[in-house]
Protein backbone atom coordinates (compact mmCIF):
# COMPACT_ATOMS: atom_id res chain seq x y z
CA UNK A 1 0.00 0.00 0.00
CA UNK A 2 2.85 2.40 0.87
CA UNK A 3 4.46 1.68 -2.53
CA UNK A 4 1.27 2.69 -4.35
CA UNK A 5 0.91 5.80 -2.25
CA UNK A 6 4.52 6.81 -2.98
CA UNK A 7 4.05 6.18 -6.70
CA UNK A 8 0.89 8.30 -6.81
CA UNK A 9 2.59 11.07 -4.84
CA UNK A 10 5.56 10.97 -7.24
CA UNK A 11 3.20 11.31 -10.23
CA UNK A 12 1.52 14.35 -8.68
CA UNK A 13 4.92 15.96 -8.07
CA UNK A 14 5.98 15.27 -11.65
CA UNK A 15 2.74 16.74 -13.01
CA UNK A 16 3.30 19.86 -10.91
CA UNK A 17 6.83 20.31 -12.24
CA UNK A 18 5.79 19.99 -15.89
CA UNK A 19 3.20 22.72 -15.36
CA UNK A 20 5.99 25.14 -14.43
CA UNK A 21 7.59 25.15 -17.89
CA UNK A 22 7.90 28.22 -20.11
CA UNK A 23 4.51 29.33 -21.39
CA UNK A 24 3.94 30.33 -24.99
CA UNK A 25 2.79 33.90 -25.49
CA UNK A 26 -0.91 34.23 -26.07
CA UNK A 27 -1.96 35.19 -29.56
CA UNK A 28 -3.11 38.82 -29.77
CA UNK A 29 -6.83 39.47 -29.79
CA UNK A 30 -8.46 42.58 -31.26
CA UNK A 31 -11.49 44.22 -29.71
CA UNK A 32 -14.47 44.85 -31.99
CA UNK A 33 -13.50 48.50 -32.47
CA UNK A 34 -9.77 48.04 -33.11
CA UNK A 35 -7.31 46.39 -35.44
CA UNK A 36 -4.06 44.75 -34.32
CA UNK A 37 -0.96 44.60 -36.52
CA UNK A 38 1.68 42.25 -35.13
CA UNK A 39 5.16 42.74 -36.56
CA UNK A 40 7.56 39.81 -36.28
CA UNK A 41 11.13 40.92 -36.96
CA UNK A 42 13.62 38.20 -37.86
CA UNK A 43 16.72 40.39 -37.49
CA UNK A 44 18.64 39.83 -34.23
CA UNK A 45 19.94 43.40 -34.12
CA UNK A 46 16.50 45.03 -34.13
CA UNK A 47 14.55 45.68 -30.92
CA UNK A 48 12.58 48.77 -31.96
CA UNK A 49 10.24 49.31 -34.88
CA UNK A 50 8.70 52.57 -35.99
CA UNK A 51 5.75 52.79 -38.33
CA UNK A 52 3.93 55.25 -40.55
CA UNK A 53 0.38 54.39 -41.51
CA UNK A 54 -1.60 55.53 -44.51
CA UNK A 55 -5.16 55.31 -45.86
CA UNK A 56 -5.29 55.32 -49.64
CA UNK A 57 -1.71 56.61 -49.69
CA UNK A 58 -2.48 59.61 -47.42
CA UNK A 59 -0.59 59.89 -44.13
CA UNK A 60 -2.53 59.04 -40.94
CA UNK A 61 -0.34 58.14 -37.94
CA UNK A 62 3.16 57.32 -36.78
CA UNK A 63 4.39 55.40 -33.79
CA UNK A 64 7.20 53.33 -32.42
CA UNK A 65 7.39 50.18 -30.33
CA UNK A 66 10.26 48.88 -28.23
CA UNK A 67 10.64 45.29 -27.11
CA UNK A 68 11.77 45.42 -23.51
CA UNK A 69 12.06 41.73 -22.62
CA UNK A 70 15.57 41.38 -24.03
CA UNK A 71 14.66 38.57 -26.43
CA UNK A 72 16.68 40.10 -29.27
CA UNK A 73 18.58 36.82 -29.85
CA UNK A 74 15.77 35.83 -32.21
CA UNK A 75 14.57 39.26 -33.26
CA UNK A 76 11.50 40.92 -31.79
CA UNK A 77 7.72 40.84 -31.95
CA UNK A 78 5.67 43.99 -31.47
CA UNK A 79 1.95 44.75 -31.52
CA UNK A 80 0.49 47.95 -32.90
CA UNK A 81 -3.18 48.62 -32.11
CA UNK A 82 -5.30 50.95 -34.22
CA UNK A 83 -8.71 52.26 -33.22
CA UNK A 84 -11.21 54.54 -34.92
CA UNK A 85 -9.49 57.56 -33.30
CA UNK A 86 -6.40 56.84 -35.42
CA UNK A 87 -8.30 57.57 -38.62
CA UNK A 88 -10.35 60.40 -40.08
CA UNK A 89 -14.11 60.17 -40.27
CA UNK A 90 -15.05 58.39 -43.47
CA UNK A 91 -11.67 56.64 -43.89
CA UNK A 92 -11.93 53.28 -45.61
CA UNK A 93 -9.60 51.14 -43.51
CA UNK A 94 -9.55 48.49 -46.23
CA UNK A 95 -7.21 50.98 -47.98
CA UNK A 96 -4.74 50.89 -45.04
CA UNK A 97 -1.00 50.48 -45.58
CA UNK A 98 1.95 50.62 -43.20
CA UNK A 99 5.65 51.36 -43.70
CA UNK A 100 8.03 49.93 -41.08
CA UNK A 101 11.32 51.38 -39.85
CA UNK A 102 13.55 49.08 -37.77
CA UNK A 103 15.96 50.49 -35.18
CA UNK A 104 18.97 48.80 -33.58
CA UNK A 105 19.55 48.46 -29.85
CA UNK A 106 19.95 51.89 -28.27
CA UNK A 107 19.81 53.65 -31.64
CA UNK A 108 17.79 56.78 -32.32
CA UNK A 109 18.21 56.44 -36.09
CA UNK A 110 16.25 54.05 -38.24
CA UNK A 111 18.22 51.45 -40.16
CA UNK A 112 15.89 51.58 -43.16
CA UNK A 113 12.22 52.05 -44.06
CA UNK A 114 10.19 49.53 -46.00
CA UNK A 115 7.78 50.30 -48.79
CA UNK A 116 4.22 50.60 -47.44
CA UNK A 117 2.58 47.18 -47.06
CA UNK A 118 -1.11 47.15 -48.07
CA UNK A 119 -3.38 45.58 -45.43
CA UNK A 120 -7.07 45.32 -46.31
CA UNK A 121 -8.17 45.88 -42.71
CA UNK A 122 -11.40 45.11 -40.90
CA UNK A 123 -12.17 46.04 -37.31
CA UNK A 124 -11.86 43.16 -34.85
CA UNK A 125 -9.10 41.43 -36.84
CA UNK A 126 -5.40 40.70 -36.23
CA UNK A 127 -2.84 40.90 -39.04
CA UNK A 128 0.77 39.71 -38.99
CA UNK A 129 3.66 41.21 -40.94
CA UNK A 130 7.14 39.72 -41.02
CA UNK A 131 10.09 42.07 -41.24
CA UNK A 132 13.44 40.68 -42.35
CA UNK A 133 16.77 42.02 -43.45
CA UNK A 134 17.51 41.88 -47.15
CA UNK A 135 21.25 42.35 -46.71
CA UNK A 136 22.51 45.61 -48.13
CA UNK A 137 19.22 46.30 -49.91
CA UNK A 138 17.45 47.07 -46.62
CA UNK A 139 14.42 45.33 -45.13
CA UNK A 140 11.42 43.50 -46.54
CA UNK A 141 7.97 43.55 -44.95
CA UNK A 142 5.50 40.85 -45.96
CA UNK A 143 1.87 40.46 -44.87
CA UNK A 144 1.16 36.87 -43.86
Amino acid sequence: MKRYLCAILALFCLAGLTACGKKEAAAPVAAEDEVVVTVVCKDKGVNQIGYTSYIGGAYRTTGRGIELDGNSASGCTLEFRFSQEDFLEGDDISQFSIALSPYGKGSEEEIATTEPVPVSMEYGKVYTITLSSDGEAGFNAILL
